[in-house]
């Protein structure tokens, strides 16, 4: 079987016609989206997930998770202040 050609089309015509452009996709056509000629997004049909979300077993409990020490405050206002003085 042929596959689709690409659609393509800029993104003010996208706006102006998005159900068409939508219905192309499902179809099977792929739409590559374009700003002044420079491809940008490709719209694609959706294809659903069969595999489903396996949950793993953790490896060990939370508690059992040795942690760094914690971080000591930053006055961040004033170290942008600063940075910002003239001649610096």
């Amino acid at each position: 079987m042929k596959e689709p050609r690409e659609k393509r089309g800029l993104v003010g015509a996208l706006k102006a016609r998005l159900g068409e452009y939508i219905r192309a996709a499902r179809r099977g056509c792929p739409v590559v989206v374009c700003n002044r000629d420079a491809p940008v997004k490709r719209l694609i049909p959706y294809e659903a997930r069969r595999d489903a979300l396996r949950v793993r077993r953790p490896i060990r409990h939370l508690r059992d998770v040795a942690f760094g020490p914690p971080l000591r405050a930053v006055e961040s206002l004033s170290h942008l202040l600063d940075e910002r003085q003239p001649g610096r």
